[in-house]
């Protein structure tokens, strides 16, 4: 006797097979949400704060900056940061004009970064000021023949509070800004925007199918290679993660909610769920450049996220550190494994963990790749004491082969 699919016990009242994905942009939903909770925060890094406003804002600023730069619809910007504002800002400002966000590891190699721009045709590269020392050099001497036009440098600290603005610029950025070539391809952001000021803005790109991302993918279980993505692929799984909250995909987004974004921003899952996923549905971004389980403690006991995503290795961290067994969890609703195998060991230790320090949900794990974006199953809230991958996300078919 066949059981029923999906079995009613394992589910809750958000599941559901199949739903339309908005018809518009990135940019498009991101800033529909910007109209509708404008003084809301949308972003937080290094104990500042940036509303849904200003975040919008910045954008536009951005993009007319790009402009100024050459940009035209369709261009390539290798987008080689951490998770810092101006990732986030970066990626829609080049999604609002129609270009390709080419995400790239920051740690790679400069000779990695340079063949990745051959070979996607990127005519931009945006990097922080702190790698100067690992890319200016190889990157100039690359830069001619190559599809590279315009080098844009980025202050890692800029969109901080001034302390941590002045701190890292007096102990790393001075420094490593003299390293920046003198020359007319070599750009600092606030003089991009500062460029672009009065420069006027198309009407926003329109087209959800078209590539829009590029993502290169670990190579965990064949060659690593360039994904492309579009809007589309994006919105669809952005829309259908709150479910992973108990909220039907049709039911207005809840207020409060902040997702703790430790994952890397050129990776999908950390780009999609970590950043696009919890904007669109009106949630902050508490942005980490750098994961330590230091930084971790101090986030929650200061700004007590509800929501945050991980690999095994992160939470395996978290279980093994001293400073994390007095840390309060009560504020958090749900927390999601992936990137990995969680064991049944690993995830009953955490889940016991969880639970002895107030935390309201247990560790979800799900399943995913990269072609996907990212996830594309998971378990629901009724069966996260199981082991699995869970069921697949709305519009998602999954088939097994033995």
């Amino acid at each position: 006797m066949y059981q029923q699919f999906p079995d009613p016990s394992i589910v809750d009242k958000s599941f559901q097979e199949h739903f339309d994905i908005p018809n518009k942009t990135m940019y498009d939903i991101v800033h529909d949400m910007a109209l509708l909770r404008p003084s809301e925060e949308a972003l937080s890094f290094l104990n500042a704060r940036m509303s849904f406003r200003a975040l919008d804002r910045a954008i536009d600023d951005c993009a007319k900056g790009l402009i100024q730069m050459g940009f035209k619809k369709g261009d390539v910007v290798a987008i080689c940061l951490p998770n810092i504002p101006e990732t986030v800002v970066l990626f829609y400002a080049v999604n609002r004009l129609g270009g390709v966000s080419n995400m790239i590891h920051p740690l790679a190699p400069a000779a990695q970064v340079m063949e990745i721009i051959h070979e996607t045709e990127s005519r931009f590269l945006c990097f922080p000021e702190i790698f100067m020392k690992r890319f200016a050099a190889h990157v100039e001497e690359h830069r001619p023949g190559s599809p590279l036009e315009t080098i844009l440098v980025v202050p890692m600290a800029r969109s901080g509070d001034p302390l941590s603005r002045m701190g890292l610029y007096l102990t790393k950025g001075k420094k490593a800004l003299k390293r920046m070539p003198k020359n007319k391809h070599w750009l600092l952001w606030d003089e991009m925007v500062k460029n672009g000021k009065d420069t006027p803005l198309p009407a926003p790109a329109d087209d959800p199918d078209r590539v829009s991302v590029y993502l290169h993918s670990g190579g965990t279980t064949a060659a690593a290679k360039t994904v492309m993505l579009s809007d589309r692929n994006f919105n669809g799984i952005a829309c259908q993660i709150f479910t992973a909250l108990g909220f039907p995909i049709d039911a207005p987004r809840p207020y409060g909610e902040s997702f703790i974004a430790i994952l890397p921003l050129f990776h999908g899952f950390g780009l999609c769920i970590g950043m696009h996923a919890m904007l669109v549905n009106g949630a902050a971004c508490i942005l980490v450049p750098q994961f330590s389980t230091k930084k971790l403690a101090q986030i929650i006991k200061k700004q007590k996220p509800t929501l945050m995503a991980g690999v095994p290795t992160l939470f395996e961290a978290v279980l093994n550190d001293p400073l994390m067994q007095h840390v309060d969890f009560s504020s958090f609703k749900a927390l999601f494994c992936g990137g990995d195998s969680l064991t049944p060991e690993l995830k009953e230790r955490f889940d016991r963990f969880l639970k002895e320090r107030g935390a309201n949900g247990r560790l979800r794990e799900g399943y995913g790749l990269t072609e996907t974006v990212t996830v594309c199953s998971l378990t629901h809230n009724a069966s996260s004491d199981r082991s699995g991958i869970g069921l697949p996300l709305a519009n998602t078919k999954m088939k097994i082969i033995d």
